[in-house]
C-alpha cells in the first residue's frame, strides 16, 4: 500500500515539475504581429513526463532538497505541500504511537480524552510545523494565514513583525496546552486570564505604546467584541477608533463577565456600567449616528441584518423591516390601551397581525422569507395576541 501511495506522489511531483518547467524556462514570447488564428481538432495531449525530475531532486536532506525545488521553480504553496508530507511521513511512529489506544476503538465508544495525550499530540503538531518553519521560513504559513498576519501586523516594520510573531506563538502554544489538557472556564479561567496578561506585557515591553494600540486596535479581545457589537452598525476608522478606549476601559473592568459569577451588588454595579458606558458611546458618535448606534446594536436587529444578507435582499431591507417592527409595535400598545372590551381588542389586534404580514411579505420576497424572518428578528410577528394561559391541571 505505501508502495502504491508513494508511486502516485512521485507521479503528482513529477507531473508539477514538469509544468513548472515548461511555465519557467520557456523562451520569451516574440513581439506580437498580425494576429494567427488556430484551429485545434480534437482535445490537446499534455505534454509528456519527464520520469527524471523527481529522482534528480529528490534528497533525504530536507533544506537541500527545498532549495532544490526553489531553483527548480516550483511556487512555494507547492514546496510547502511536498515537504510537509515528508516530514508528515517522518512524524507517523511517533503519532501512531499516540493513537495507538483509538485504533481498534468499537464504534460505539468515543475517542480517548486523556489531557496527556492530547498535549502531546498538540506538542507533536507544534514540532512538525516548527521544523517546517526552519526549512521554508514565512513560506511556512499558508496563505489564508499569511493574510490574517499581514492585517494583524501592517504597521511594524518586517523585522519587528517576525519578533512579534515569534513572542506570540510561545503564549499561543502554553494556550493550546491548557485547551488540550482538559479546560474548564470555572477551574482555570484564572490560569488563562494569567497568561493573557502576562503576554500583552510582554507586548508592551517589545512595542512603543502608540505600537501596542494598534495592536490592540486589530487583534484584542475589545477590538474583536466591538466589531462584533458593531457589525450592523457600519462604523468609520475614525468611529472605531473614538469608541474602542471606551469599551477597554469597561473590559478592563468587567471583562467578558456577563454576570454569572456576580454578586447581586456587583451586577447593579455592571449594569450601571453598562448605561454609563451606552451614554458615552452615544454622546462620542453625535445625535445622528447614534441613533443608528442604538438601532444596529439591538440584538434583533442584527438577526435580521445577517438574514438580509444571506436572502440576498437589497440593503435597506432591514431598515425597513425595523421601521415597520416600531410602527406596529406602538400601535398594538395603542389598541391594549384604547380598547372597548377585550373581545373588540382581540378583533384589532388580529387585523393588525395581518396588516403587518402584509407589509413585510413584500420586504423578505414571499412567505418563505417571512418564516425565516420570525427566526431571526421578526419574533414580533408572532407576539400582537396575548397567549393562552395553560389548561388547569
Amino acid at each position: 500500500m505505501k508502495t502504491i501511495l508513494r508511486f502516485f506522489l512521485f507521479a503528482s511531483l513529477a507531473l508539477n515539475a514538469t509544468f513548472a518547467f515548461f511555465v519557467f524556462t520557456r523562451p520569451p514570447a516574440p513581439p506580437p504581429s498580425a494576429p494567427v488564428t488556430v484551429v485545434v481538432d480534437g482535445p490537446v495531449a499534455p505534454p509528456p513526463i519527464d520520469q527524471n525530475v523527481w529522482p534528480d531532486l529528490q534528497t533525504d536532506d530536507l533544506s537541500a532538497l527545498a532549495a532544490r525545488l526553489r531553483a527548480s521553480g516550483f511556487p512555494p504553496r507547492l514546496i510547502r505541500a511536498i515537504l510537509a508530507a515528508l516530514i508528515g511521513e517522518q512524524f507517523a511512529a511517533r503519532r501512531k504511537a499516540l493513537m495507538v489506544a483509538d485504533t481498534n476503538l468499537p464504534f460505539w465508544k468515543g475517542q480517548t480524552r486523556d489531557p496527556k495525550l492530547a498535549v502531546a499530540r498538540a506538542q507533536l503538531d507544534r514540532e512538525q510545523q516548527r521544523l517546517l518553519r526552519q526549512l521554508l521560513g514565512a513560506d511556512a504559513d499558508d496563505q489564508g494565514a499569511q493574510v490574517y498576519q499581514n492585517r494583524s501586523f501592517d504597521y511594524l516594520p518586517a523585522e519587528k513583525a517576525d519578533a512579534l510573531k515569534r513572542l506570540l506563538r510561545d503564549y499561543d502554544e502554553r494556550r493550546s496546552d491548557l485547551y488540550a489538557s482538559g479546560y474548564s472556564a470555572n477551574t482555570d479561567r484564572a490560569k488563562l486570564d494569567a497568561i493573557e496578561k502576562e503576554r500583552h506585557d510582554a507586548l508592551a515591553r517589545v512595542l512603543s505604546p502608540a505600537e501596542l494600540l494598534e495592536y490592540d486596535l486589530r487583534n484584542s479581545q475589545t477590538a474583536d467584541s466591538l466589531r462584533n457589537n458593531l457589525s450592523a452598525f457600519n462604523p468609520t476608522e475614525a468611529e472605531f477608533r473614538a469608541l474602542f478606549p471606551l469599551q477597554a476601559a469597561f473590559d478592563e473592568r468587567w471583562g467578558n463577565n456577563f454576570g454569572l459569577t456576580l454578586s447581586a451588588d456587583e451586577r447593579r454595579q455592571r449594569d450601571d456600567a453598562q448605561k454609563l458606558l451606552t451614554d458615552q458611546i452615544k454622546a462620542s458618535l453625535g445625535p445622528e449616528r447614534a441613533a443608528d448606534y442604538e438601532r444596529a446594536t439591538d440584538y434583533n436587529y442584527r438577526l435580521t441584518s445577517q438574514l438580509a444578507a444571506r436572502l440576498e435582499l437589497p440593503p435597506e431591507t432591514t431598515n425597513n423591516l425595523w421601521a415597520a417592527q416600531k410602527e406596529f409595535q406602538q400601535r398594538r400598545m395603542d389598541i391594549y390601551r384604547d380598547a372597548s372590551s377585550s373581545e373588540d381588542r382581540v378583533a384589532q389586534l388580529t387585523a393588525l397581525q395581518q396588516e403587518a404580514l402584509a407589509r413585510v411579505t413584500p420586504l423578505l420576497g414571499g412567505a418563505s422569507g417571512v418564516e425565516a424572518y420570525k427566526q431571526y428578528g421578526g419574533a414580533w410577528l408572532q407576539n400582537f395576541l396575548p397567549r393562552p394561559a395553560p389548561p388547569r391541571p
